[in-house]
């Protein structure tokens, strides 16, 4: 049996971030699922719940999760709209194609009012960039790819998304998108050595 305390959850949250960053799904889904067990009124491990179902392609669990944390968001009368293309992804995936692109749309239309007030950051050019390879609008996919690689100092966590996002399949092999991946890589290579660096001039190694 486990421990249905804090020090319990911590340990397997802390365990979880791990997993997911060194892009171990299957661990990360398992560690989520026992956070979820300990604690049912967690939020965030509904969102993460159902956007790791969907990178393992158990798309109607991540339905499940994904809608449940939006209909308890709009119970507190919030909202996380850079999240809502998981939703549509997963609403896609199960054929509920019109909910889907509602979704989807209403992202777009978010971050390009995000745009306009010159608040768009390097999460919305990912997230559009996934939005607009899945719907196969390469071009704008690029686009917002190029502009994401503008980014100096990527984290790890950054780069493994990339390589494992399930919305990326269609463009994943083309010679563009390999390249952004290398650049990101290097990116991190550099990031993380500069830190080595840092640490072993400050005998912190």
């Amino acid at each position: 049996a486990y421990l249905l305390d804090g020090d319990s959850i911590s340990y397997y949250n802390e365990l979880a971030v791990i997993e997911n960053v060194l892009g171990n799904h299957d661990k990360y889904l398992k560690s989520l699922e026992l956070i979820y067990l300990m604690d049912t009124t967690r939020n965030g491990i509904l969102q993460q719940l159902g956007i790791a179902y969907g990178f393992e392609g158990k798309f109607e669990e991540s339905l499940k999760y994904l809608k449940k944390y939006f209909e308890r968001l709009e119970g507190l009368g919030s909202y996380r709209i850079p999240v809502m293309h998981r939703l549509g992804y997963a609403y896609w995936e199960n054929g509920f194609y019109a909910e889907a692109d509602y979704y989807f749309d209403t992202m777009i239309e978010y971050y390009n009012e995000l745009s306009q007030l010159g608040r768009k950051g390097n999460s919305a050019n990912y997230d559009l960039a996934g939005v607009y390879a899945f719907r196969g609008e390469k071009d704008r996919a690029y686009e917002n790819l190029r502009k994401f690689n503008e980014m100096e100092g990527i984290p790890l966590w950054w780069l493994q998304l990339l390589k494992d996002d399930p919305l990326f399949d269609s463009i994943r092999d083309e010679p563009e998108f390999q390249k952004i991946v290398r650049d990101v890589e290097s990116k991190y290579q550099a990031e993380h050595e500069r830190v080595r660096q840092w640490l072993e001039e400050n005998d912190m190694l």
